[in-house]
């Protein structure tokens, strides 16, 4: 019987229950930082906390992933992470702030979420982080609402769908 941090791989049940807990706690994170971007016209006080605490957060929603899916190495996983979201991120956050958090925590779950055994899941993985970024910017632009909610549920769900993805292409291959 493995712990909830042993090194055995995830179940494709267990991957979806930190999928679900990681979506949740990056809800903490995400929400601060676009409705202070949104909101626009409060103090300035009132937005820097907004963007401080949310942004504060980011690093450990990342270790939750992380450490959650049994990364083999969790911490430099969470370092490359917070790379990725910072770029990534910020990059994308220039044409809208709940885009930007959107792409940012897909790029970082790419690094963070333990991939399934045997399975290369790295172009679907890729692929479905440029969806998320790209769908998220699109509805933002168009229904601003369901463009946030979205940006804020897409992002690891994605990534657990490319992972399902590449283990059925696997599988279907052999």
């Amino acid at each position: 019987m493995s712990t909830a941090f042993g090194k055995d791989p995830l179940t494709p049940a267990g991957r979806w229950r930190v999928i679900a807990v990681t979506t949740a706690a990056m809800q903490v994170s995400y929400w601060p930082v676009v409705a202070t971007a949104v909101l626009g016209d409060r103090p300035d006080d009132v937005v820097a906390a907004g963007v401080f605490v949310g942004l504060g957060v980011v690093p450990f929603v990342l270790m939750v992933v992380a450490f959650t899916s049994r990364h083999p190495a969790a911490p430099w996983a969470v370092l490359r992470a917070m790379a990725l979201f910072a770029v990534v991120g910020v990059s994308v956050g220039l044409l809208h702030v709940a885009a930007g958090m959107a792409a940012g925590y897909a790029a970082g779950g790419l690094a963070t979420l333990r991939p399934p055994p045997e399975v290369r899941p790295w172009p679907a993985r890729i692929a479905m982080c440029a969806a998320v970024t790209v769908s998220v910017t699109l509805i933002v632009a168009v229904a601003p609402a369901v463009g946030l909610v979205l940006g804020a549920l897409l992002p690891f769900p994605a990534l657990g769908l490319a992972d399902r993805l590449a283990a059925g292409q696997t599988s279907t291959s052999r």
